[in-house]
């Protein structure tokens, strides 16, 4: 674990993407409803909206997100020793390229519901994100991680996810944002995702990886959302990226 969380400091070094590709990527943020037309807008509009309220209330108090997040990794943690297929089968239903069968997030729950908490609801990006996380710093098990992209495949990865809900929302800009950094410097994502969540550390590793990646600042909401909601944004990205044929 170690060596991923020094690599969050030094891997950021090692790549500039021109502003071209991340610019040509915004147009996404407007002309994008789901890609996925297999899969109900991967979750429905309606639950999105609904989830909205949750979240600016969880948003405004660190200890629920703290405590959200860690419920989310102990659920990601129970899930994937189960059924880690399903689990990337749930992570994969974001990339339509792959045409994997349709699963959203509910039947996934119900179906891992020996892991699932009863007193608290996990946000479901916090969800994704912790499955993505729990996979991505396997020790034993964990995928490769392909090498940055250029500016062709910088663009073709963000056109290639979809996303749900508000496509010019905050929570869509910090998705798309964290996709772009990604790519850009993927072994830099790994090694801040083998910090600690809220650790000084992990401060470092973020500022780290935002001063090499600046051009994707094109895309991140003009207010920062909390590091733990880009931290599950990261994960996503990263596992997509080692899922990605672009």
């Amino acid at each position: 674990m170690k060596k991923f969380a020094v690599l969050a400091l030094v891997g950021c070094a090692s790549l500039a993407m021109s502003s071209m590709a991340v610019a040509q990527s915004q147009r996404f943020l407007q002309q994008r409803s789901s890609n996925n037309g297999n899969q109900s807008e991967i979750e429905s509009e309606l639950r999105y909206q609904a989830a909205e309220e949750a979240r600016a209330s969880l948003m405004q108090d660190p200890q629920a997100m703290r405590t959200n997040w860690d419920t989310a990794r102990r659920f990601a943690k129970c899930a994937n020793s189960l059924n880690r297929d399903r689990s990337e089968r749930l992570l994969k239903q974001d990339m339509p390229s792959l045409n994997e069968p349709r699963l959203d997030l509910d039947k996934y729950i119900a179906r891992m519901s020996n892991c699932a908490p009863t007193n608290i609801s996990i946000d479901p990006a916090f969800m994704r994100g912790a499955l993505a996380e729990n996979i991505m710093v396997d020790e034993t098990a964990a995928p490769d991680i392909p090498q940055a992209g250029d500016s062709a495949k910088l663009t073709a990865f963000i056109s290639a996810i979809a996303i749900s809900g508000d496509k010019t929302g905050n929570f869509a800009k910090t998705q798309m944002a964290a996709e772009c950094r990604t790519a850009i410097n993927p072994i830099a994502v790994r090694g801040l995702l083998a910090t600690e969540a809220g650790s000084e550390l992990e401060k470092g590793a973020f500022a780290a990886l935002n001063a090499a990646t600046s051009t994707c600042d094109q895309l991140k909401p003009a207010d920062d959302m909390p590091l733990y909601f880009q931290r599950a944004y990261l994960a996503q990205a990263l596992y997509h990226w080692t899922n990605f044929e672009g």
